[in-house]
């Protein structure tokens, strides 16, 4: 997945000489359009006319990245990621030897340190992650300290102020021990408006990054959808920017009565055609929450018998991968059986219910429900799901 920590040490460049900019910026869009073997195609032609620049190499990196973000191997492009990040490390030091330093090698210093903080903490190498964001936040800061116009490298440090001032769980148990920063959730928000405005290659970074802001930590799902289908438009070709726009609509439908069913199963749809069609096989967590969207969305189209059968199949997932979609399946298993007429069944799919984390106020609907058989009413509007599940959950 996909994932906001990949854009807290997201790639961001100051301006390049005219040779390299342009074919830059449409690498950025290819990778971003997820056409993978044309931007591969694209960075191997400009390391080979441009042997001692960093950015050549470090977008060949970032495009093995998006390139694993969402499947369920993506883990072997990690040592292509990790090669290409220690090329634009070595390119970046041999220029400043040859050439001293700048603001523009100092940027890219942190840019590869930071994208290599993100793939640490993706899989779970948290001490590993935290030494090299560390590093990252150095170099950017050296960054502005040459050139405190330079916007992109701002973009970086904006991003890590948020997220450290948001305290995700897989930093709250070392945040003390290792002294990290307390962050600025307000400054690093702004920045990132700044960015998108003034940046030049963080542009994109940064209105990707407010998308996943908005969507899985501000919870503001109509800007996180509005963000959302603004990179769809940009990035036609994107599943990943489908997978988002897939997740903002079924807190819409579940938080604030969106009668959108029938475009939840067609995009879930969508989605797996798509997939199927790249050969990928997404990751594990990604199928299970689609098919509870897909379930979702057949129950509210009022097509029972299919949605019994993919909420089933996702209960049935019961503490494994922390299934957090397990107790609203159940609720709604509860709802179909007493639709059913089976009462007894209900009341048992409403206990397990009441077992599993809470989310969308189903512990508080299940109780009701042992009370009272459900008679068809769907409540307007529920509870919000104020969990922070990105990124440590998919």
């Amino acid at each position: 997945m996909p994932a906001l920590l990949f854009c807290l040490f997201l790639p961001s460049v100051t301006s390049a000489q005219p040779t390299w900019e342009a074919p830059i910026h449409r690498l950025i869009h290819l990778s971003l359009d997820e056409r993978f073997e044309h931007a591969h195609t694209l960075a191997d032609s400009l390391m080979r006319a441009h042997p001692d620049r960093p950015e050549p190499s470090f977008y060949k990196a970032v495009v093995f990245w998006r390139q694993g973000m969402n499947i369920q191997n993506g883990s072997r492009f990690d040592s292509d990621i990790h090669r290409y990040v220690d090329t634009t490390i070595a390119r970046t030091e041999h220029r400043m030897r040859k050439h001293g330093e700048s603001a523009d090698l100092f940027l890219w210093l942190g840019n590869a340190y930071g994208l290599r903080t993100g793939l640490e903490m993706l899989r779970r190498e948290v001490l590993s992650g935290i030494v090299d964001g560390f590093q990252s936040r150095e170099y950017l800061a050296e960054a502005i300290e040459l050139d405190p116009s330079l916007v992109d490298a701002r973009f970086g440090l904006a991003l890590s102020d948020y997220i450290l001032a948001t305290k995700p769980r897989i930093l709250r148990v070392v945040q003390r021990l290792f002294n990290l920063p307390a962050g600025d959730r307000d400054g690093g928000l702004a920045t990132l408006e700044h960015t998108v405005r003034e940046g030049n290659y963080a542009i994109t970074d940064a209105r990707s990054a407010l998308a996943y802001i908005d969507l899985y930590y501000e919870r503001d799902r109509r800007a996180a959808l509005a963000r959302i289908d603004d990179l769809l438009e940009r990035y036609p070709n994107s599943l990943d920017y489908r997978i988002r726009k897939v997740d903002a609509l079924l807190s819409l439908h579940l938080e604030e009565g969106d009668r959108v069913a029938s475009t939840l199963v067609d995009s879930v749809r969508s989605i797996r055609d798509i997939a199927r069609a790249r050969g990928w096989t997404l990751i594990g967590w990604r199928r299970l929450k689609l098919l509870f969207i897909e379930g979702t969305g057949l129950y509210g189209m009022g097509r029972h018998d299919e949605a019994r059968a993919r909420l089933e199949r996702v209960a049935a997932v019961d503490g494994k991968d922390d299934n957090w979609l397990a107790g609203p399946s159940e609720l709604l298993l509860g709802k179909l059986a007493d639709l059913a007429g089976n009462r007894s069944e209900a009341r048992s799919h409403y206990d397990r219910a009441q077992r599993h984390e809470e989310v969308w106020g189903s512990h508080a609907e299940a109780r009701r429900l042992q009370v009272q058989a459900f008679d068809g009413s769907e409540p307007s509007r529920r509870p919000r799901d104020e969990e922070q599940r990105y990124p440590e959950r998919p």
